[in-house]
C-alpha cells in the first residue's frame, strides 16, 4: 500500500477504504454483535432489539419478528444468529426510513390478484412486507435479505414465464428501471410465445415516463384506475407499529400486461377487476384508525408530487 501510495494516491486511497472495510468485515465475523431483545415499554405488542454498538435501539412488532423467523433460512437451532441477521435487516431499513416508499399491497388485494391474474410472486418487496414468502420475492437489498428467502434484486431476476406482482416504490427514476425491465423481459417472452404476466401498481402520474411507457405498451390487456380516497396500502412501517394501513397519497393504476400465450391462457374478466378494486378499498383506514395516526404522520395527498413539479418548474425556468 506504501508504494502504491507513493506512484498513485487515488489508487492507493482506493485500496486503503477497501483494507479498512475488509477489517470492520473480519472484526464483526470475529466477535458478532450481541442483541439484546425486550418489550417494549409503552407497547406490549413491540420489542426493542438493542444492538452492542449502535447508537439507538430498533422497534419492531412481535408479530414481525415471528414472521422474520419463519422466513429465516439460516440455522435455525442458533438464536443469536437469528437476531444478528434480523438485527441488521431492521438496521438498514431504519436508516433508510421513508415508510410511504416500502408501502404495499394488502392481503386481500394479494389474493384477488392471484385469483384474477395468477400472480403469486412479489418483484418489489421485502422480507418485512412480503405476502407469498420466501423464495417468492425480490427485494433490493441481498446481502441483508437473502437469508429471509429473498432472490435478490429485480434488476438481475429474469423471469420467462409465469405471472408477477410489480409495486415499485413511487418515484420516478425507480419506477421507470421497473417498468423498462419488465417491457423488455415481455417483448422477450412475446417472441418466445411464452405466458409471462404482469401486474403494475403505480401512482397516477400520467406524466411520467413509466406510466406512458405501460399505457402505450401493445401487451396492455386491462387497467384499471382507482382514486386516492378509495383504497389504502400497507404502511411501510407496519413491521413497527400497531397500525396497519395508510392512506393512498395518489389516485392509483393497476396496469394489467400480458404476453399473446398469458392471455389466452388467462383473459382478465370485469368480475375479477370488480374484485381487486373491493380488496383495495378494504385495504383504506377506518376514520377512527385515523384518529390514531400522528398529524406529521397523515397522508397530504397529491402534496409531494405538486413539491416535485414545482421543483422541475423551477428547474427548468
Amino acid at each position: 500500500l506504501s508504494v502504491l501510495l507513493a506512484s498513485d494516491p487515488k489508487r492507493a486511497s482506493d485500496a486503503a477504504r477497501v483494507e479498512v472495510g475488509r477489517a470492520a468485515r473480519d472484526a464483526v465475523r470475529a466477535q458478532p454483535p450481541n442483541v439484546i431483545v425486550e418489550t417494549h415499554a409503552d407497547d406490549a405488542a413491540l420489542r426493542r432489539l438493542t444492538v452492542s454498538g449502535a447508537q439507538a435501539p430498533v422497534v419492531v412488532s412481535a408479530a414481525t419478528l415471528d414472521k422474520l423467523r419463519t422466513l429465516y433460512r439460516g440455522d435455525a437451532r442458533s438464536e443469536s444468529d437469528f437476531l444478528q441477521r434480523a438485527a441488521a435487516l431492521l438496521l438498514r431499513y431504519d436508516a433508510i426510513g421513508g415508510a410511504g416508499l416500502h408501502a404495499s399491497l394488502g392481503a386481500d388485494v394479494h389474493e384477488a390478484l392471484r385469483e384474477a391474474a395468477g400472480c403469486a410472486f412479489e418483484c418489489c418487496a421485502s422480507p418485512l412486507n412480503t405476502y407469498f414468502g420466501a423464495g417468492a420475492y425480490c427485494s433490493p437489498f441481498a446481502d441483508v435479505e437473502a437469508p429471509f428467502g429473498s432472490r435478490g434484486s429485480f434488476a438481475a431476476f429474469s423471469p420467462a414465464r409465469g405471472s408477477f406482482e410489480v409495486n415499485p416504490p413511487f418515484g420516478d427514476g425507480m419506477i421507470d428501471a421497473v417498468v423498462c425491465h419488465l417491457l423488455r423481459l415481455l417483448a422477450t417472452a412475446q417472441v418466445a410465445a411464452e405466458a409471462l404476466a404482469f401486474v403494475v401498481v403505480l401512482p397516477g402520474w400520467r406524466d411520467s415516463r413509466g406510466w406512458r411507457a405501460l399505457d402505450g405498451s401493445p401487451l396492455l390487456r386491462r387497467r384499471l384506475l382507482v382514486a386516492a380516497a378509495d383504497h389504502g396500502f400497507v404502511d411501510g412501517a407496519q413491521h413497527a407499529r400497531r397500525a396497519s394501513f395508510r392512506q393512498s397519497p395518489y389516485d392509483s393504476t393497476l396496469f394489467f400486461l400480458q404476453s399473446d400465450a398469458a392471455h389466452a391462457a388467462r383473459p382478465l374478466s370485469d368480475e375479477q377487476l370488480a374484485a381487486v378494486e373491493r380488496a383495495l378499498a378494504a385495504c383504506a383506514p377506518s376514520a377512527s384508525a385515523l384518529d390514531d395516526v400522528a398529524l406529521h404522520e397523515r397522508v397530504e395527498r397529491g402534496g409531494a408530487r405538486r413539491r416535485l413539479k414545482r421543483s422541475r418548474e423551477r428547474r427548468d425556468g
